[in-house]
């Protein structure tokens, strides 16, 4: 229900259109409260994964064979 009254109401279109994502949910929480739950676990989701995969390349980048080759010199 609270997606059908953000998708068709003209002045939050307007809005997101002017204060960008992050800061559009955030102006909402009084109003749609699922809705802004929703939005955070998904934007919160990307931000995870990154510095999850940045971790493994960071770590990959230490175990390679040029360090290896490095320590037996």
């Amino acid at each position: 229900m609270e997606l059908m009254e953000l998708q068709c109401s003209a002045p939050l279109k307007d809005k997101f259109t002017s204060v960008g994502l992050e800061l559009f949910y955030q102006c909402l929480v009084p109003n749609y409260t699922k809705m802004t739950a929703f939005a955070s676990q998904i934007l919160c989701m990307f931000g995870t994964t990154y510095l999850c995969e940045q971790a493994f390349s960071v770590m990959n980048i230490n175990k390679s064979k040029l360090r290896n080759r490095l320590m037996d010199i």
